[in-house]
């Protein structure tokens, strides 16, 4: 399986760092990088409107290798959630082929692999609970999934911080993307389903 990668992510303007995971995703010679939108602001609920920094940036921990963000050219899609005028807590990041390259040894999730969630099934997520800045090992998780209502997922186990951004995976293929918990005393994580929100991230 293909494996998660630490994010850091530091706001130069505001001097504020914050940590958590991502994966890859490939279709074709195509390669995305997904992690959570919270990552970029640090707040437990997603605004009406957002706006990356210019020259944002995350880097990928242990490597020398920074991903941009926000630049001259748009690289990067944000889902909107139009039930309630918010965005989806995901973001993808369109890779060059160097980036590519350079980030091939955590291997990519084929888009191919993605499918729908099914109540009951079991689930595992693999990332860096924890994640404070320093170079540490994936942790996995496995859970079931307990309800899926629209693209939300609701797992049996709580999430974690530092979790956010990390890839769940069925026995079937990759479902969606932990974003965060239903309770902010961490009881049931919650997830993101790929396969409702692939149309939008992966273009």
């Amino acid at each position: 399986m293909p494996l998660p990668l630490p994010l850091t992510y530091h706001n130069a303007a505001i001097n504020e760092s914050s940590a958590g995971t991502g994966f890859l995703i490939k279709r074709g010679e195509e390669c995305w990088l997904l992690t959570c939108l919270h990552i970029f602001n640090g707040l437990t609920v997603i605004p009406t409107s957002f706006e990356i920094p210019e020259g944002a940036a995350l880097s990928v921990l242990g490597t020398d290798i920074k991903i941009t963000v926000a630049g001259d050219k748009p690289r990067s899609q944000i889902a909107y959630d139009p039930s309630d005028r918010t965005f989806f807590d995901v973001i993808s990041v369109k890779l060059t082929e160097v980036e590519a390259q350079a980030l091939s040894s955590f291997s990519f999730f084929d888009a191919d692999a993605i499918v729908p969630p099914e109540v009951g099934q079991s689930v595992s997520t693999v990332g860096f609970p924890g994640i404070s800045g320093g170079p540490m090992s994936p942790v996995k998780i496995t859970h079931k999934i307990t309800k899926v209502h629209g693209a939300s997922i609701v797992l049996s186990k709580p999430s974690s911080p530092g979790l956010s951004g990390a890839p769940a995976v069925t026995k079937n293929g990759l479902v969606g993307i932990v974003h965060g918990d239903v309770s902010a005393h961490y009881t049931n994580g919650l997830v993101l389903s790929l396969s409702a929100l692939q149309p939008v991230l992966l273009k």
